[in-house]
């Protein structure tokens, strides 16, 4: 979205932030119109996404190139005018038959513009000649999103205008090299009704949006600015830093059940009691809220996370640790989804030896080298279970075991040795204990929420799994962090801090059996 002169000028990508997020829309028009300024939120995660796009795209330019195909490349020109310059040359190649145009600029002379990919050049008559143009465009995932299909309704639209004829397919080229075809007829009705509402909103001014959390936010350049508007109006949303529903899927019924009950904000829900319970929402779940928002309104008064450890039954929570053994280690592992179809560039084993924290990483950064790392590890894990036969793999969510299983579907080895390992359980989910053995003040419980519980502030740059993905893809970073060993520069920290929070649990459980409603902000970590 971007006002050039007087004209608010829409693009592709705004259609597809409305379907994302209509107050991501609201936002955009504001800062574009002059009404409000804000600072962006800066991912560098987004950046590279975009970068590796990029090279996606040239890579098929260069294919086409290859095959013998004449292209024309569009140049871009700032400016409204410049704008109208490259459209019409766009349609100028078009009349004059260019096999493939790249890079192609699309407007209608209003508002709407489009920067296609690539205009490929079909057996189809239309006004430019005996000869027609269809969209082509170049997608870094490895399947279709629905978002896709309204680019190419946009751009095709765009392009009828300029051809004189609507064209009959579309295409996507995946991170795969795959190429996907659609029949744009049958995307048309919906397509409509999405712009429609866009353009009411947009355009009209329409009816107050507020930043209700998405899966987009994640992805958003406002996402700062709406986790703050969040926490200060005390929403009950997850995105800030503290909310009680800590999943914004769940968050979405969750938020409409208490506001049925006037429960709008998160001092209200920890003032809440049992007769304030929606009707549709059961006790446990209720209790487990206002509980929870009592935690945090507590931390928000004196700054120390607070939590509470929770009666969880039978088999669940710390009822699902087993008893510690000498041999027991600590694993992680982090993958890179930009590398063709996702690499497993590192599996990182800590453990506990002599009293000392050891740690040992198996990098790959090749597909042998997956295969080689991922060999190599389940070899250490079998060696280290002859010495220790009652050793456990902790892990923290269900990752690791959900791509240790790929890898050997994929690789076609250790399959009797991991099938062993996954049917004496000796893989344990710590976040499965987390979630059903402790209540927290915090939004989630990722393990770097999880950290102010357990350690001071981290001293490395590496917090979280897409900072190690950056890192990765930096091949400078990538030389040097092997160069230096097992304390790498990506995840290893990362690893490290999870063994601590491993060892922090396992000592918990034996707190749990006396129930307080107010820990103390810090748990011990014991040595040796």
């Amino acid at each position: 979205m971007e006002l050039v002169g007087d004209r608010l000028l829409l693009s592709a990508s705004d259609l597809i932030n409305h379907l994302e997020c209509p107050h991501l829309s609201r936002l955009d028009r504001a800062v574009a119109l002059g009404e409000t300024s804000i600072a962006p939120t800066r991912d560098e995660a987004a950046d590279l996404l975009a970068r590796k796009g990029d090279e996606h795209e040239l890579a098929y330019l260069e294919s086409l190139r290859a095959g013998g195909r004449r292209i024309v490349e569009i140049a871009f020109e700032p400016g409204l005018s410049g704008l109208r310059r490259a459209a019409a040359r766009t349609s100028q190649a078009m009349r004059a038959g260019a096999e493939v145009i790249y890079q192609a600029v699309l407007f209608d002379c209003e508002r709407w513009r489009g920067h296609a990919d690539f205009l490929e050049r079909v057996a189809r008559p239309s006004a430019v000649g005996d000869w027609s143009y269809e969209v082509a465009d170049t997608k870094l995932a490895r399947r279709v999103k629905p978002y896709f299909l309204l680019q190419l309704c946009l751009y095709s639209e765009l392009l009828a205008a300029s051809q004189g004829s609507p064209p009959e397919r579309a295409h996507v080229v995946l991170g795969t090299r795959a190429r996907e075809s659609f029949r744009l007829a049958e995307f048309a009705a919906y397509y409509r009704g999405v712009k429609r509402r866009f353009e009411r909103l947009v355009l009209a001014d329409g009816a107050a949006t507020y930043p209700e959390p998405v899966d987009h936010c994640g992805l958003c350049h406002w996402q700062a600015h709406c986790d703050a508007q969040r926490e200060s109006d005390d929403h009950l949303s997850p995105r800030g830093s503290h909310a009680p529903l800590a999943d914004h899927r769940a968050c979405a019924s969750g938020t409409t059940r208490l506001r049925e009950r006037r429960i709008a904000r998160v001092s209200e829900l920890a003032r809440a009691t049992a007769d304030d319970r929606p009707p549709r929402m059961g006790p446990g779940a209720f209790d487990r809220l206002r509980h929870q928002a009592h935690l945090q309104v507590e931390q928000r008064a004196n700054g120390r996370p607070r939590y509470e450890l929770l009666n969880a039954g039978p088999e669940r929570g710390f009822a699902r640790l087993p008893p510690p053994s000498a041999g027991d280690v600590y694993f992680d592992m982090e993958g890179d989804p930009f590398f063709d179809d996702g690499l497993e560039y590192l599996f990182g084993v800590t453990w506990v030896e002599d009293g000392e924290a050891r740690y040992r990483p198996f990098w790959a950064t090749t597909r042998t080298g997956e295969r080689r790392a991922f060999e190599e590890f389940i070899d250490f894990i079998l060696e280290r279970r002859e010495r220790f036969p009652d050793l456990h793999v902790y892990h923290y969510a269900p990752y690791e075991p959900t791509a240790l299983k790929r890898l050997m579907g994929l690789h076609a080895t250790r399959e009797d040795a991991l099938d062993d390992l996954l049917r004496h359980r000796v893989l344990v989910d710590l976040y499965a204990v987390v979630r059903e053995a402790l209540l927290i003040s915090r939004s989630s419980y990722s393990l770097r929420q999880l950290e102010s519980f357990y350690m001071g502030e981290r001293e490395t740059d590496v917090s979280e799994a897409g900072d190690s993905i950056i890192a990765f893809a930096r091949p400078r970073d990538r030389r040097a962090a092997r160069a230096r060993g097992h304390r790498a520069l990506m995840a290893s920290p990362r690893n490290e801090d999870q063994r601590f929070g491993s060892v922090v649990l396992i000592s918990a459980r034996a707190e749990s059996g006396s129930r307080s409603t107010a820990r103390s902000p810090r748990l011990t970590i014991p040595t040796g």
